[in-house]
């Protein structure tokens, strides 16, 4: 189960960040944000469920706050949708803690923890803040030949300053253990992935 793998690689990298900021004094406290313009649809003959919420424990009055929304998301998820408030309510900050356990992994924030399953791939990369802010100010019609499906699937563009900047980040299996190696090109990542 590379996956899984992976998943762990990336559970590190969060421990990692998470354990420098813990040195300087702090726990660090983030909040969810998602982003329902860039998922997936399925099709008429085969849905595809990109989302589900429990709202078991949790009261809107814990969150108070609304805020404005992006129209492409209000689009995507109904006005009566579960997870609606993600998207209307201000979340509160709140300590960041990370787990793996199989295919899933579970980031939680605030009074929020999500789960991502990643069923066949999973592309996972931890960003500065800026950069994440920068890249998702700003969404572009996906690349689907149908226009209304390219619109309703929308991707986000990367800024060209930040072209340069993005590493080859490679996982290479060894045993049960993975390790990380992050090459300056692909040229890098291939003969890193030769010798493993």
């Amino acid at each position: 189960m590379p996956e899984s793998q992976v998943l762990r690689g990336f559970l590190h990298r969060i421990r990692q960040a998470l354990k420098k900021a813990y040195r300087t004094g702090f726990w660090p406290e983030g909040y969810l944000r998602i982003f329902p313009r860039a998922w997936a649809e399925g099709t008429a003959a085969k849905s595809h469920d990109t989302f589900s919420v429990d709202i078991g424990d949790y009261s809107p009055s814990l969150e108070p706050s609304e805020i404005p929304g992006n129209a492409h998301d209000d689009k995507k998820l109904a006005k009566n949708a579960a997870g609606r408030y993600l998207l209307t309510q201000k979340l509160k900050e709140g300590p960041v803690h990370a787990a793996v356990r199989g295919k899933s992994l579970v980031i939680s924030a605030g009074h929020h923890a999500i789960v991502c399953h990643c069923a066949l791939e999973g592309n996972l990369i931890v960003l500065p803040r800026e950069e994440f802010d920068e890249i998702v100010a700003d969404s572009v019609p996906g690349n689907n030949k149908n226009r209304s499906k390219a619109n309703r699937l929308r991707s986000f563009r990367l800024p060209s300053n930040l072209m340069f900047k993005i590493h080859w980040i490679m996982v290479a299996y060894t045993c049960d253990k993975a390790q990380i190696m992050e090459c300056k090109d692909a040229q890098e990542a291939q003969t890193a992935f030769q010798l493993h």
